[in-house]
């Protein structure tokens, strides 16, 4: 089931127009909203975890802000909170079965990376979290435990573009970590 994030204030309509691809922001206030909008869904996140003991799980890179925004509001509402880390290669280290797992990436476009990175866990208790989430992986999701701050019509193979064309689109780990390419 995938819970969107629903009752915005103004603070958060703004990180998210932040957060389109569309918006041409990059850097530092990119970053920032994605923290601020993790910092928010940890919030719901919150109402539902059963363990006070959570792995957040950031998928390198453009799940690197959005998940830190969720640990720190984790934590500071009293969770024991890990952070780790998975790259192309797999996971950076092994994950007590003992911990919930929050995987979190930046965009999911099409589940796939979310999937395979789900069957190397050692753990029952998995949730997702994710900044934006296509409207063609939600279907993929449908039966796994989901947070969004929103579902995209909109899916698009991320490049080198400071522009969507043609079904490609600007990179959200360029536009997050290599504000000179824009």
């Amino acid at each position: 089931m995938i819970k969107i994030l629903e009752n915005h204030d103004e603070e958060t309509n703004i990180n998210i127009d932040i957060c389109r691809s569309s918006s041409g922001i990059s850097g530092y206030r990119l970053r920032d909203a994605h923290y601020q909008l993790g910092k928010k869904l940890a919030s719901r996140i919150c109402e539902d975890l059963d363990n006070n003991f959570v792995v957040v799980l950031c998928m390198m890179r453009s799940g690197l802000c959005f998940s830190l925004g969720i640990a720190d509001a984790l934590e500071k509402n009293g969770f024991s909170v890990k952070i780790n880390f998975s790259t192309d290669y797999g996971l950076t280290s092994k994950i007590d079965n003992k911990y919930s797992v929050i995987v979190v990436d930046g965009v999911i476009n099409t589940g796939n990376t979310i999937l395979k990175t789900i069957k190397e866990l050692n753990s029952n208790d998995i949730l997702i979290a994710s900044n934006v989430i296509s409207e063609k992986a939600r279907y993929l999701l449908v039966d796994l435990n989901v947070y969004a701050v929103r579902v995209s019509e909109k899916s698009f193979i991320g490049s080198m573009e400071k522009e969507i064309n043609k079904g490609k689109g600007p990179d959200t780990s360029e536009r997050l970590f290599d504000s000179e390419f824009f």
